[in-house]
Order: structure tokens, then C-alpha cells, then sequence
């Protein structure tokens, strides 16, 4: 019986080394092909427009269709609606639909239920027991694996607007001397810039030209970018258009108030980067040593695992961890407020 079970493994994971072989290979062929197309492109005539979709394209359809399918299912359920106003946030879209918030659930449910499949699939090449709390907390780690990337594709979007908004105030407060009004100016910096700050913006213009009032067109901007920057601009934003005044001689005191906070925190940075650079250090050296350890000698914290008390020393472990770099990054990290 064992016998049969090995050899039905050694010609599955046979087969699966060929399916991957032919992967690479056709990778291979299609970089070659992107890099002579590259190269010689520009030297040859333009051939007719093949309008056959790929296999890639198809797959993408396919899965897009699934996903709004799935979607449709979803929205009919009121609690992963409500769930799914979370999501909104991560849009480039002006207006979302019900659909469009829904397609990232649907997206967690996909991702979960590939983890699970990855989990039985793996039981081929090592067989393991699965129970259902393994099948649990596989789906569990799949289904927030999204808002993982979410979150941290949002923080890096967040830099690079606050990172932006100087050119932004820069680019209005020039427009705003040419006599540009303010929804001109809007429209000019969306053109203008590129990247998240150039969304945002074309969020602003197209808010404004549904009909929506500037205070809650500023509003919703400072809540979505939440940066001093973007605060003091929406509130003399706002102010300028309910009350009137000189926009240029308010644009020019934002924008001045805008370098100096950049200039200061730029010099905190320079000041705090040692101490900064200290502190990574010694936060990844409990990890560097764990995994050397565990490469070393697998079993060597297998007591923390079995033990009661090992568990307990543990868990202690962790929370005097986590409290330290909470600590240590409140004293390290300052944040600049003007």
C-alpha cells in the first residue's frame, strides 16, 4: 500500500516538474520576444491589430466574471454591505458602487479558499493531518491576507502624497496668481501631477462638478488624505469660497507654512536617524536570533510550545516584545505638528 502511495506521488510531482518545466519555458520565450520587440520595434512597420485575446486575458476575464458573480451574491447579505463601506477608502473611483466595495470581499473569500486548496494540494508532496481548525485558520490568514497589502499599499500612497503636496499647493497658488478659479486649479494640479496626489484631486474635480458643495468636497479630501497639509489647504479652501478674501495672499501663507513644516521635519529626520537606525537593529536581533536558533536546532524552543509554563514564559515573550517597541518608537519617532 505504501509502495503505491509513493509511486502515485513520485508521478504527480513528475508531472507537476513537467507543467512547471513548460512554464518556464513559454516565460522564457515570451520575455525573449517582449526584448527583441524591444529592440527591433521601433526599425519595423506596424502590423495589423490582433484582436485574439491571449490565454492570460481570458484567464483574467474569467476571473473578473467570477468575482462580480460572487459579488452579486454577497451584496444581498446587509452585514457584508456594512463590512464592505471599509473598502471604500482604497478606491480610485469617485463614485462606488455597491458592486465595486463588494469585489473586495469577494476578492478575501477567492484568496481563502486558494489557501485552503494550497493546503490540501501540499498534503500530495508531504502528507500532513488536516483537521478543521487547520482549514480554519488557513482561510482565516488567506481572507486578510488583502488587507494586509491594502494597508500597506495605503501607507505607501499616503507618503507620497504628503510627499506631493508641496508641488500641489505650489502648482494652485501659481494658478490661483494667473487668476485660475478654484475649481481650475483643482482640474490643473489632477493634470499636472502624477500618482495618488493626481487621484485625489481628480476625486475633488469630478465631487465639485457632480454638484457637491466645496466644504464637503474639501471635507471628504482631508479625511481621505489626512496630512496637515491637505487640512490647512481644505479649511482655507473652504473658508476663501464661503467668505471670499485674497486667495493668492492665503495660498501664499499655506504654501510658506507648508515649506517650513517640510524643512523641520526634514531636519528632525537628519537629527533622528541615528537613533532611528538603533532602533531597527535591536528590534530585528530577537528575530535573527529565534531563526538562527531554529535553523541550528529545530527543537530547541519545542518546551515553549508543550509546556505549560513554557507556554506562559511565552506569551510573556510577546507582550514585553510588543510593549518595548511601542515604547521605544514613541520616544524615536516625533512626529512634526504646525
Amino acid at each position: 500500500m505504501n509502495s503505491a502511495l509513493e509511486i502515485i506521488i513520485f508521478i504527480i510531482q513528475g508531472l507537476m516538474f513537467f507543467v512547471l518545466l513548460y512554464l518556464a519555458y513559454r516565460l522564457f520565450r515570451f520575455v525573449k520576444t517582449v526584448s527583441l520587440d524591444k529592440r527591433f520595434g521601433p526599425y519595423s512597420v506596424e502590423v495589423l491589430e490582433d484582436t485574439n485575446e491571449s490565454l492570460f486575458d481570458m484567464l483574467i476575464e474569467y476571473y473578473k466574471g467570477v468575482i462580480h458573480k460572487l459579488s452579486k451574491v454577497f451584496v444581498k447579505s446587509k452585514v457584508l454591505t456594512d463590512y464592505s463601506n471599509k473598502y471604500i477608502k482604497y478606491s480610485s473611483s469617485s463614485r462606488v458602487t455597491d458592486i465595486e466595495k463588494m469585489n473586495y470581499i469577494s476578492t478575501k473569500f477567492i484568496i481563502g479558499i486558494s489557501c485552503v486548496l494550497l493546503l490540501v494540494l501540499s498534503v500530495v508532496f508531504k502528507p500532513i493531518v488536516i483537521d478543521l481548525y487547520l482549514i480554519i485558520l488557513v482561510f482565516l490568514l488567506g481572507f486578510f491576507l488583502l488587507d494586509i497589502y491594502l494597508i500597506i499599499d495605503d501607507k505607501i500612497k499616503r507618503k507620497r502624497i504628503e510627499k506631493d503636496m508641496n508641488k500641489a499647493i505650489i502648482i494652485m497658488n501659481n494658478a490661483f496668481k494667473s487668476g485660475y478659479s478654484i475649481m481650475q486649479a483643482i482640474y490643473l494640479v489632477h493634470t499636472e501631477l502624477e500618482g495618488p496626489i493626481s487621484v485625489e484631486f481628480k476625486k475633488m474635480y469630478m465631487d465639485i462638478t457632480f454638484g457637491l458643495n466645496m466644504e464637503v468636497v474639501f471635507k471628504r479630501f482631508s479625511e481621505r488624505v489626512n496630512s496637515v497639509e491637505a487640512n490647512y489647504m481644505s479649511a482655507s479652501l473652504a473658508v476663501l469660497n464661503k467668505t471670499g478674501g485674497n486667495i493668492t495672499q492665503v495660498f501664499s501663507s499655506v504654501e510658506r507654512s507648508s515649506f517650513t513644516r517640510k524643512k523641520l521635519k526634514d531636519e528632525l529626520d537628519s537629527v533622528s536617524a541615528s537613533s532611528r537606525a538603533v532602533f531597527k537593529i535591536l528590534v530585528f536581533i530577537p528575530i535573527f536570533l529565534v531563526g538562527m536558533l531554529l535553523l541550528l536546532s529545530p527543537t530547541y524552543f519545542k518546551p515553549l510550545f508543550t509546556n505549560p509554563l513554557g507556554i506562559l514564559c511565552l506569551i510573556l515573550s510577546i507582550l514585553i516584545y510588543v510593549v518595548y517597541i511601542i515604547i521605544i518608537r514613541k520616544i524615536v519617532y516625533v512626529e512634526v505638528k504646525l
